[in-house]
C-alpha cells in the first residue's frame, strides 16, 4: 500500500510516507493499522504523478472513481487511492512468480520520487533495499516460485 509513502508490493507491500516509517526495520502492526484507517490526504505526489506512473505500468480502467490503476488486475499494478483531490493510499502489487526486474527498478524509483517507503504488509517489512536486494527480499516470498 502506498499512503504517506505506503505502498503495497509482493501481494502487498504498503509504501508509507518516509518520516512515519524511518527509525523501524518491522514496521509495527499499530502503525499500519493507523496508516490504513487514516482518512484525509497521506501523500504529497508531483502534478505529474499518473505520467510517471503510466511509464512504469500501462494505465488500465479503474473500479472506483476513488481509485487510479495501472498495470493488470491479475498480475501486477500500481493503485492511488483518492478522495477527489487528496490521495490516501497507493498500493502495489507485484506477482512474484514472474518477478521482473524493469518494474522492480520503476516501483523502488516511483517511491523514492514520490518520498515513500515499500513496507511487504504480510510481515510488515521495510524495504529500504536497491534493486537486487528487493528481487532477493521478494524471491523469499512465500508465493514465489523459483
Amino acid at each position: 500500500m502506498l499512503g504517506p509513502k505506503n505502498v503495497s508490493l509482493a501481494g502487498d507491500i504498503p509504501i508509507p510516507p518516509e518520516g512515519i516509517v524511518d527509525e523501524f526495520d518491522i514496521l509495527p502492526a499499530e502503525i499500519l493499522r493507523f496508516l490504513n484507517q487514516t482518512e484525509g490526504p497521506l501523500f504529497d505526489l508531483p502534478p505529474n504523478y499518473a505520467q510517471q506512473a503510466a511509464e512504469v505500468l500501462p494505465i488500465a480502467q479503474s473500479l472506483s472513481d476513488e481509485m487510479e490503476l495501472w498495470g493488470d488486475d491479475k498480475h501486477d499494478d500500481l493503485s492511488i487511492y483518492h478522495n477527489r483531490r487528496e490521495v490516501f493510499s497507493i498500493e502495489a502489487r507485484i506477482d512474484v512468480r514472474k518477478l521482473d526486474s524493469v518494474l522492480l527498478s520503476g516501483l523502488l524509483a516511483l517511491a523514492d520520487s514520490w518520498s515513500c517507503t515499500l513496507v511487504e504488509t504480510r510481515y510488515r517489512k521495510v524495504c529500504r533495499m536497491g534493486l537486487e536486494d528487493f528481487r532477493a527480499f521478494l524471491s523469499g516470498h512465500p508465493h514465489c516460485r523459483p
